[in-house]
């Protein structure tokens, strides 16, 4: 009987002890008190939007603040969200309407620079154009280009608008599509040994191109604009003969028709035979 008693006593206990800690831990958000509809200017920040509301708690406040993260944000939402946060982790939110100036809603897009675009490939529009509102804010959105065709290097006339915003005035601007990729000049050797006593010619040398890539010229015709430095580098008589060993690097040059050059190098060891002087004898 002392033993059931005693059981049921310290059960009591720890129902009692496990009560006591459930009313002490504390359960209540802050609150969140706001005076008056924030407004939202081009001058207004952050800091003047957070002087519109408080916030308090029995056990303090651990954090306060306004949970959108860019002022243009809450221009789109119309409204703002308040968040409060206590020493015991409870938090609050509490959404707020808010009065937008005319000003900060009216968008315009801006050229940045004259739009230029790599041949096959899409302009990359943010680094040419902008969404601004009358504030001079950056706003968030995606630029839709129409009237232009990357497949072929030419200026066009084209039309700019924006996705998220359906109200904003397109523009009209050129765009500019160019080949800013030089072309390649592939070689079927990169070092080559030979023997002095050669006579060297320019076919010798364009012998050495397996071929040549470019995004818009004809690759045929850029073989016979291929300009070689093997005279400069290795200064042989007239008649191309070159009786010295040496290692020379000749340089092969090509300029496409859109200004962009290409080059490729060519290690050639010249080599000078070396005669026994007993060759022979015996004979």
């Amino acid at each position: 009987m002392k033993k059931i008693l005693m059981a049921l006593f310290v059960t009591l206990l720890c129902v009692g002890a496990v009560a006591s800690t459930f009313f002490l831990i504390d359960n209540s958000k802050p609150n969140i008190n706001v005076k008056g509809t924030p407004t939202l200017g081009c001058s207004v920040s952050f800091d003047d939007l957070m002087n519109y509301a408080s916030a308090e708690d029995d056990k303090g406040i651990k954090s306060f603040f306004i949970e959108e993260k860019s002022l243009s944000d809450i221009a789109d939402y119309n409204y703002l969200t308040y968040v409060a946060i206590d020493e015991a982790n409870n938090v609050r939110k509490q959404r707020v309407s808010v009065n937008v100036d005319s000003d900060v809603k009216t968008y315009h897009i801006e050229v940045l620079k004259p739009l230029q675009a790599q041949l096959r490939e899409s302009l990359r529009a943010s680094e040419y154009l902008a969404l601004r509102n009358e504030c001079g804010w950056d706003i968030d959105d995606s630029f839709v280009v129409e009237g232009v065709d990357y497949s072929t290097a030419e200026t066009y006339d084209a039309r700019i608008s924006v996705k998220k915003h359906g109200d904003v005035e397109a523009i009209f601007t050129t765009v500019e599509v160019d080949d800013f990729n030089a072309p390649r000049i592939i070689l079927s050797e990169e070092t080559y040994r030979d023997w002095a006593n050669t006579i060297y010619t320019d076919k010798y040398f364009l012998d050495f191109i397996d071929h040549i890539e470019d995004d818009n010229d004809d690759p045929d015709a850029l073989y016979e604009k291929v300009v070689i430095n093997w005279r400069e580098v290795m200064m042989p008589f007239s008649s191309g003969l070159m009786t010295r060993g040496g290692t020379f690097t000749i340089t092969y040059r090509v300029t496409d028709s859109d200004g962009n050059t290409g080059k490729a190098t060519l290690k050639l060891l010249i080599e000078v035979p070396v005669y026994s002087s007993s060759a022979g004898e015996g004979e």
